[in-house]
């Protein structure tokens, strides 16, 4: 069993990491594109990511591994810049901080797994609504 479980462990490691020299953006066009974006697109790219990395541990592992997720983003959360944020962008950034802090303490209050579905569509539909995401948002900050 434990050979088993290695040979799995080093066979997805060394897929990873073929998969990493093979193909990819350039670094050349990867820093392009992070000098190219706003503040509000790199805050709505840290929001999004997030909210991604909470709805991936809740459907792969359920909430157990929820609770375990949230503590890494609390950490997260606190690094993204808003300060330069304006006008809606910032609403929605401070909404979204907000949102997930409410969630982090339903979740350790013992919420439902309904609830925090519930309540990661909602965060998600408030991602949405900043630069790079489906319902629009400011692209541009002045």
């Amino acid at each position: 069993m434990i050979r088993n479980v290695s040979a799995t462990l080093t066979c997805a490691a060394l897929a990873l990491a073929l998969a990493g020299c093979t193909g990819g953006e350039a670094v050349e066009d990867q820093e392009r594109f992070q000098l190219d974006r706003s503040p509000a697109e790199a805050a709505a790219n840290e929001f999004r990511y997030i909210i991604d990395a909470l709805n991936t541990a809740l459907s792969t592992e359920g909430m157990a591994s929820m609770k375990n997720e949230l503590q890494s983003v609390m950490e997260d959360l606190e690094n993204i810049d808003t300060e330069a944020l304006e006008g809606d962008n910032k609403a929605n950034a401070e909404q979204l901080k907000a949102k997930i802090r409410e969630l982090a303490e339903k979740v350790n209050g013992g919420a439902s797994e309904s609830e925090v579905k519930e309540m990661l569509q909602e965060l998600s539909d408030l991602a949405a609504k900043m630069p790079g995401g489906d319902g629009g948002g400011a692209a541009e900050e002045a």
